[in-house]
């Protein structure tokens, strides 16, 4: 039975009533084929089904249902309105940055400053002037006083991404930043009083980084205070068509082409996909 429904979102085409003959079957397959051969728009998505699972990431929100998905939504609503560091740990490319936002969005201080650091672009060398800010003459080219990282995200939000890349030496003045709210810029002298929420991120694994002299113990704990997990996108894989929808709907504003569409062939090697880049990599190949 191939009940009558022309709704593309249902699945169905037509139906055939007994007696068979051959010729009805034959326009029957006919019409089937033009269906599932004819691209897919976006328009014609099953909107209900893919809003049902998995996660949709937009600059506000995480939209979705299912365990994981609700998982993340509770903690998350859980930690934001608190003043709690919070350690966001995934591989690259998962979001990471999208949920501090979240985190963000929702809580107490949405209204002052979010700041992001990536701790694996800085230099080594010039993370503690970046985070901290300087004195002029404290080294050369120091021509004036700066404020550092840290001071502009006085009363928001800090987020530092990648902080598992960041030099061992700074991580102890971070700590105490993170302890008691205090820093001293670089070549001066004086303390500093700061009140900064902090967000941290890595894809790196940090117990054996501990391990290997490369990670403070001490900070690793004190940023463990409310660890966050985010899955590879391999490992979530519902949540496929929906992030392609919303990414879909982005492009073609981006490039104001509202025509866009996705044929069948496509999407089904976008859904099989590994993506070992995550949700960037995702986006990039759209």
């Amino acid at each position: 039975n191939i009940s009558a429904n022309k709704d593309k979102n249902k699945g169905f085409y037509n139906y055939l009533t007994k007696p068979i003959v051959k010729e009805d079957v034959a326009k029957v397959i006919a019409a089937i084929h033009q269906f599932i051969t004819t691209p897919i728009s976006f328009e014609d998505f099953d909107k209900e089904h893919v809003s049902k699972k998995g996660i949709i990431i937009n600059k506000y929100e995480i939209i979705g249902t299912g365990e994981y998905a609700e998982k993340l939504k509770k903690s998350i609503d859980k930690i934001a309105k608190t003043d709690m560091t919070v350690l966001i740990v995934g591989e690259s490319g998962t979001g990471k940055e999208i949920i501090a936002k979240n985190i963000y969005y929702k809580s107490l201080r949405n209204d002052k400053p979010f700041v992001v650091v990536n701790c694996a672009a800085i230099s080594p060398s010039l993370i503690e002037a970046e985070l901290f800010g300087y004195e002029k003459g404290a080294f050369t080219g120091a021509n004036v006083t700066k404020a550092g990282i840290i001071e502009e995200a006085n009363g928001g939000t800090l987020f530092l991404d990648e902080i598992g890349d960041m030099e061992i030496k700074s991580q102890a003045k971070l700590l105490r930043v993170i302890e008691y709210g205090e820093y001293r810029k670089v070549g001066g002298s004086r303390t500093e009083k700061v009140d900064v929420r902090f967000i941290a991120a890595t894809n790196k694994n940090l117990k054996k980084a501990i391990e290997d002299n490369k990670f403070r113990k001490d900070l690793y704990y004190r940023l463990f205070n409310y660890p966050l997990y985010i899955k590879p996108l391999r490992d979530r894989r519902e949540v496929i068509p929906s992030l392609i929808e919303a990414f879909m709907e982005e492009i073609k504003i981006k490039f104001n082409k509202n025509n866009l569409i996705i044929s069948e062939k496509t999407l089904k090697q976008l859904l099989n996909y590994d993506y070992p880049g995550n949700v960037r990599e995702l986006r990039n190949i759209l």
